[in-house]
């Protein structure tokens, strides 16, 4: 009856302490991870050259534009073409 009474204070101290420790060190990563989570969208303009920046914040839901900039390598299309990306319904 004592060891069954021990093992449960055991038990519920480890539950409590344990969240008590483990909790805060979640919320820290949590919180990390969420100050970082932009996304960055760049559309290549006519011509191929410059490109347009925008960034979508994850937390707010806001989409702030940046400066129109001469595109990087991997953006720019190589046939100085409007570049075909995503679009619904597309073929």
């Amino acid at each position: 009856m004592v060891l069954s009474l021990f093992l449960v204070v055991l038990a519920a101290g480890l539950m409590i302490g344990g969240k008590a420790v483990i909790d805060p060190l979640l919320q820290q990563a949590a919180e990390r991870r969420g100050a970082h989570r932009m996304g960055d969208i760049v559309f290549s303009m006519r011509g191929g050259m410059l490109c347009r920046h925008l960034s979508f914040d994850n937390k707010t839901a806001a989409i702030t534009e940046g400066a129109v900039a001469p595109c990087e390598p991997d953006v720019r299309n190589k046939d100085n073409a409007i570049a075909k990306g995503f679009a619904w319904g597309a073929r």
